[in-house]
């Protein structure tokens, strides 16, 4: 299916500046930030990934496709890059999936380059192995860029991550590792707070010093990621990192809700172990000793062996935890939160509040002004699936309505 698409639709992506974006965590802000670093360098730039397909063509107008998938199927996905072409597309920034790796919806797709964010546990109930997990990622690298007719290909790594070290890039890919330590382009933070963070990067004997606007270390890291692109094209490090100034974040990942209210609102779409750990540490380096709430649910007919670790970070990084629904599917909601309970022992900082309407306005109900609510899982999505029907739902729609 995959090569006959491409072959149909007249082999699109050799006509453009291809960056594929894997990892567990961090796909959705890497391909924005990718997309924010081409257009800077004009370089028009089309998105394919988790909250939707877009384009901003040079009259600043926006074209949005709606998507359920983090990549599509292969006749879809080689139709967009037509569209994008007709619209006067330079560049692909794609998240890729290991589903979508593992069933070769894009094989032949011609790559420039592709970045490794992370990986942690997440899609068990597909993978059953962190190794088989980890297999389907590798391909993107050892498989589809390696097979990429592409010149000067080059690969953008996680040195920190394990599995980054683990990765085998072929003769041919240019690897280019960040973190750290031990890595080609390493990273201090200097400063948090809300507005942003200071940090000092090297890559060889090239230093930066500056501010961002995104908060916490995932969130550097991501950054990282995007301007290794830019640094494989031979863009000096000062550039490279420079262009990222003023970018402001992208909807439902960290996104603080603005209100009248003096509480701190934060909707995240955090739903594996990890990425939950990565924003509530965030925000304890931010809270300035006041108190984190935070609000979670699991999803149904999904991985249910992270519930219970997602229940035990959730209280042992927040002062207290309102467990709710996310999109509890075909399953029983208040099973799935049972689950995530096992985990949440011996703590006591717990609550249980199925409705998550009723969950968001308890927790902003008990907060006080400088406190941290953190409603996490579902971060840009506007809609709750409960059996097999999408209501429309809200997080940052329904802190606005309750605060307004």
């Amino acid at each position: 299916m995959d090569i006959l698409a491409n072959a149909l639709t007249g082999f699109p992506s050799d006509k453009l500046f291809c960056v594929g974006i894997t990892g567990t965590n961090g796909k959705t802000t890497t391909s924005h930030l990718v997309e924010y670093a081409l257009d800077q360098k004009n370089i028009p730039t089309g998105v394919i990934g988790t909250i939707d397909h877009h384009f901003i063509d040079t009259q600043k107008k926006k074209h949005v496709w709606p998507t359920s998938l983090t990549t599509p199927g292969s006749i879809e996905f080689y139709e967009r890059l037509c569209q994008f072409l007709d619209l006067g597309a330079k560049a692909l920034s794609v998240e890729v999936s290991s589903h979508a790796l593992e069933q070769d919806r894009m094989s032949s797709c011609q790559f420039d380059g592709a970045i490794f964010t992370n990986l942690t546990q997440d899609h068990l109930d597909y993978h059953k192995t962190m190794e088989k997990y980890f297999l389907a990622k590798q391909k993107l690298f050892s498989d589809i860029l390696k097979n990429s007719k592409k010149k000067n290909k080059f690969a953008v790594i996680h040195g920190d991550d394990p599995y980054g070290r683990k990765l085998v890039i072929p003769e041919g890919i240019r690897p280019l590792y960040f973190g750290t330590q031990n890595a080609d382009i390493t990273y201090q933070i200097l400063e948090q707070s809300f507005g942003g963070q200071k940090i000092l990067v090297q890559y060889g004997k090239q230093k930066y010093d500056g501010h961002v606007h995104l908060c916490g270390a995932f969130n550097v890291q991501n950054i990282l990621a995007a301007a290794g692109v830019l640094i494989a094209q031979g863009e000096s490090l000062q550039a490279a990192l420079g262009i990222f100034e003023e970018f402001r974040g992208v909807r439902g990942r960290l996104e603080k809700i603005r209100t009248k209210s003096l509480k701190n609102v934060f909707v995240d779409y955090a739903h594996t172990p990890d990425a939950l750990k990565n924003v509530l540490q965030t925000l304890r380096v931010l809270k300035n000793h006041n108190k984190i709430i935070s609000v979670f649910g699991c999803g149904g007919d999904r991985d249910q062996a992270k519930r219970p670790l997602m229940g035990e970070i959730a209280c042992q990084l927040s002062d207290h935890v309102i467990l709710t629904s996310d999109n509890p599917r075909t399953e029983d909601p208040q099973k799935i939160i049972q689950d995530i309970v096992r985990g949440c022992y011996p703590f006591s900082n717990y609550e249980v509040v199925i409705d998550r309407k009723n969950a968001i306005f308890k927790a902003l109900n008990l907060a006080n002004d400088g406190d941290a609510i953190l409603i996490a899982g579902k971060g840009h999505e506007d809609y709750q699936i409960i059996g097999t029907q999408k209501h429309h739902f809200d997080d940052a729609e329904v802190v606005r309505e309750i605060l307004a």
